[in-house]
């Protein structure tokens, strides 16, 4: 990734939210083949191996065919609730790593509660560490702060050892130092290849079944958002990390192809943990001006890790290499459980814990599953909420009431629909028209000025209400809604806009702004709102006017708001000169 970025202070390593998904895999391995530990090695070798290999190639696609944005699909309360449960992942491995005791689930931290002092003195030493470090990384500005704390916590480790007068033998046996049990003689780091050349040994079962497949889509989302944000952090961040006039153009779908094709090599080489850039290490590079040789040098030396036939681990204090951990799932649920407040809605970070619990309870498929459900609820709860129908009297027939030549009544009201109209909206739509042409139209009627008028107004022949449901800045309309309108419709066509003393109007419906042979267009044909046809020009009132349509059971339709005022001006025009 440092040889092909176009940026040249960029720096790849494995990225921490594959991590649980990885995880996942492995551990489903072990679950299939418990009776044997090397075919269980292997298998879970090359299964994270092949999921690195597939996502790195659906990264690569991902960046070739421009669809960055379609893999941020995924609700960000959601992918933060699955962040904050990396966080909790990390800090419950460096508690694990610094006393020796397995913790996973919420309810295993109660065992802690029954161990002895030493076990104590573990985790508040490897709390502290944490803190220390991470207290560092926030309010120490100088590049090498953090560096020299990292070195000099070890340090002071041995010192106090040497200081009591114990030995480092003395320390593992009493667990502060790490031990991974290896042989006396232990292999070379190329030597894990062997592993690989037996296939017909391998548990294939365990690689290819449903569950893993599910668990290698869900590491390719999420790493493929992962990714996503890690360059939009690192184009964030240049900027201020030096002059902004010095920080380089990111071109996003390279640097996801690059991404992808490292995985890729990655998972061919037999290494089983996805990668990306890493935002801290790709701003202190470019603050350094190192250029590429900080990144190669971190592949250099990375290498000789791998290589070199002892773990440098075992050199380490457990506490110390927990307190890492630990600082690592602080800084991550600190952001996604804490800092997240600020910039998510209180519905959406509801959906945060929801996603976080969700995924403590039921894994990370099914936390995420869940969290996505939630999230599609909360959509169509907010959207139904958005006002998508404005009613209005038209300007030009601003006046509430019209009178004709004898005292007949008429009114007229524009009804603007917009936005996404679908089913969660089909109620909010029918009860927005009901309330606000019905109501209106029978407070018009008992507005009566004089006896005379009032009666005048009894008589639903003198009394019209003109309504004008226009669709011009409705971008798409699903069949629930439709329905709703279909039947609102009808309502007020049969209903004369209710009844108020025994007063009743006849109410007539125009459709404006349907583009002619649009999806929209065939819905509201399909349930009966719509002629077959859309009138180019209003020239209902020389064939009957509005009372034409209204026999047929059908509304006009015109093509826009304008015309459809034109067509209600006309017909009460003709109305008026028939009396």
């Amino acid at each position: 990734m440092t040889l092909g970025s176009k940026l040249p202070f960029a720096v790849g390593q494995v990225q921490d939210v594959g991590l649980i998904l990885l995880s996942q895999l492995a551990t489903n391995v072990a679950d299939n083949v418990k009776d044997n530990p090397a075919v269980a090695t292997a298998t879970t070798l090359v299964t994270c191996a092949l999921a690195t290999f597939i996502v790195g190639v659906g990264l690569f696609f991902v960046g070739r065919f421009h669809l960055g944005g379609l893999v941020q699909l995924i609700p960000l309360p959601v992918v933060g609730g699955y962040l904050s449960y990396i966080g909790y992942f990390c800090l419950a491995a460096g508690i694990s790593l610094s006393t020796g005791i397995s913790i996973t689930t919420p309810a295993t931290w109660i065992q802690l509660a029954r161990q002895p002092l030493v076990v104590w003195l573990q985790i508040a030493a490897a709390c502290v560490q944490a803190l220390l470090i991470c207290a560092t990384a926030r309010f120490v500005r100088n590049p090498y702060g953090l560096p020299l704390v990292l070195l000099a916590l070890p340090a002071i480790f041995f010192a106090i050892v040497y200081t009591l007068g114990y030995t480092v033998q003395d320390a593992r046996e009493h667990g502060w130092l790490l031990d991974s049990g290896g042989s006396e003689t232990p292999p070379w780091g190329w030597q894990c290849y062997d592993l690989f050349m037996e296939p017909q040994k391998l548990s294939w079962s365990s690689i290819l079944n449903f569950s893993q497949i599910a668990n290698t889509i869900a590491l390719f989302l999420v790493v493929s958002f992962g990714s996503c944000l890690d360059i939009a952090a690192v184009q964030a961040g240049q900027g201020s990390a030096q002059d902004p006039s010095q920080a380089y153009e990111v071109d996003f779908d390279h640097e996801l192809q690059l991404i992808g094709v490292s995985n890729a090599v990655a998972g061919m080489c037999g290494a089983g943990f996805t990668g990306s850039y890493i935002f801290s290490q790709t701003i202190f590079s470019q603050r350094q001006m190192a250029g590429k040789l900080n990144g190669l040098l971190i592949f250099i030396l990375e290498l000789l890790l791998f290589i070199i036939p002892f773990d440098i681990l075992d050199l380490m204090p457990g506490s110390y290499v927990g307190g890492i951990m630990a600082f690592f799932g602080i800084e991550i649920m600190g952001d996604w459980l804490v800092a997240i407040r600020a910039k998510v809605t209180v519905v959406e970070y509801c959906l945060v814990i929801a996603t976080f619990i969700a995924t403590l309870c039921y894994g990370v498929l099914g936390g995420m599953v869940i969290g996505s459900v939630l999230g599609a609820l909360v959509f169509v709860y907010s959207s139904a909420l958005v006002r998508v129908a404005d009613i209005h009297a038209p300007e030009r027939l601003a006046a509430p009431r019209i009178r004709s030549r004898d005292g007949a009544s008429v009114s007229v009201r524009v009804v603007n629909l917009r936005g996404q109209l679908f089913f969660g909206q089909s109620i909010a739509i029918s009860d927005t028209l009901h309330r606000e042409i019905i109501s209106s139209c029978i407070d018009e009627k008992d507005d009566g000025d004089s006896e005379e008028e009032e009666s005048a107004a009894r008589d639903s022949s003198k009394f019209a209400f003109y309504v004008i449901i226009d669709f011009e800045h409705v971008d798409s309309i699903d069949s629930t809604a439709a329905r709703a309108l279909s039947s609102t419709i009808k309502a007020l066509a049969e209903s004369g806009g209710g009844a108020s003393g025994g007063v009743t109007a006849r109410v007539y419906v125009v459709i404006s702004g349907v583009t002619p042979h649009s999806r929209i267009a065939r819905l509201l044909s399909a349930h009966g709102i719509l002629p077959s046809t859309t009138e180019e020009e209003p020239a209902a009132g020389a064939a009957g006017g509005l009372k034409w349509y209204d026999r047929q059971g059908l509304p006009p339709c015109v093509s826009s708001r304008e015309l459809g005022l034109r067509l209600v001006e006309n017909d009460i025009v003709a109305c008026t000169n028939k009396m």
